[in-house]
């Protein structure tokens, strides 16, 4: 490994390879090592793609028809890999997206830039921050190009329908403003992962991508072995999960804002703190299809089995209903056995 390259990869990368055929899986291992050799190689085919919006994007081959992007360096040795996909989509998947280090909130950002020209709604509307400046906006890590947007919207569903639009760190933050979470509150999570010595591997950095350090780290997570890094907390959402409360908690926060993830390590939390009970923690859900992820998710945490009990909350309520040691009552004057 040439150790002059330090490359990074993204959770939109991760998506990405994750929905390969197992052969194109394979082929991608095998560029990623040339790659590290050698990021330009004609071998390769780095290239400049003239219509992306960001013009430091390249495209690079992995085989005759598929494609990954990387974001090249203005300076140094150090490589974002973004998506891996066949060939058109690749390009199209990149064409409009933007790919930027954001110096307040030490963060990289990914983004789409919107293909319509945002009209900012008149003074007299209200929208979801008409109460904060451009500065409060800005200090949250929103683009330049995209205070516009930001401005116009007026419900959390517009918010959401502009989701891939923001960088997944501003969503983030964005949709806690709308949720009603104060500005300081936030700006103090911010200020909690920042790294003064190593920025670019600060917590806020490192929220969303994967720092290569040796062949075989990079191997085991491509072979499948991606819970540890899927379940990685920021430092908020550790002090959500991790803190000693005296009663119930909610906790909110849009599609991809990490709630699961916080569950999750609330669960190893409860695990090692009440290692006295022999019951087992209760975790409901809504899909099945997330009951089977998390069994599977737990264990990289080390959580044993036995000790989390997962479940489908239609199926649980199911369970308890033909359980013959519970009674439901429709009301005071009704039984149902």
């Amino acid at each position: 490994m040439n150790h002059e390259i330090q490359l990074f990869i993204h959770d939109s990368f991760f998506d990405a390879f994750s929905e390969l055929p197992r052969q194109i899986q394979k082929k991608t291992r095998e560029f990623l090592k040339k790659f590290k050799e050698n990021p330009i190689s004609s071998a390769i085919n780095y290239e400049k793609i003239h219509n992306f919006k960001d013009q430091s994007l390249r495209t690079v081959r992995i085989d005759s028809k598929y494609r990954a992007v990387v974001q090249a360096p203005e300076k140094g040795d150090g490589y974002h890999l973004l998506w891996v996909d066949n060939h058109d989509e690749a390009m199209d998947w990149a064409k409009n997206k933007i790919f930027s280090w954001n110096q307040s909130t030490q963060a990289f950002q990914l983004f789409e830039k919107p293909d319509e020209e945002i009209q900012l709604p008149n003074s007299k509307e209200t929208t979801l921050f008409s109460d904060l400046k451009d500065e409060d906006l800005l200090s949250i890590g929103t683009p330049n190009e995209l205070l516009d947007l930001v401005r116009c919207l007026q419900t959390k569903e517009e918010l959401d329908a502009y989701k891939t639009n923001l960088p997944v760190d501003v969503y983030e933050y964005i949709y806690y403003l709308a949720d009603g979470i104060p500005l300081s509150e936030i700006l103090e999570d911010i200020e909690a992962g920042k790294e003064d010595k190593n920025p670019m591997q600060s917590s806020n950095a490192l929220k969303h991508i994967f720092i290569v350090t040796d062949d075989a780290q990079l191997e085991d997570i491509l072979n499948g072995n991606f819970e540890k890094w899927k379940v990685f907390l920021h430092p908020s959402q550790r002090n959500l999960a991790y803190r000693n409360y005296n009663g119930p908690v909610k906790v909110t926060g849009g599609a991809g804002t990490g709630k699961t993830v916080c569950a999750l390590h609330r669960i190893k939390y409860l695990v090692d703190k009440l290692d006295v009970f022999d019951k087992p923690i209760l975790f409901t859900t809504f899909t099945k299809s997330l009951t089977q992820y998390l069994q599977e998710t737990i264990k990289g945490l080390g959580i044993p089995e036995d000790r989390v009990e997962i479940i489908n909350i239609d199926k649980l309520i199911y369970e308890i209903a033909n359980n013959s040691e519970y009674k439901i009552f429709k009301n005071k004057n009704t039984l149902i056995n």
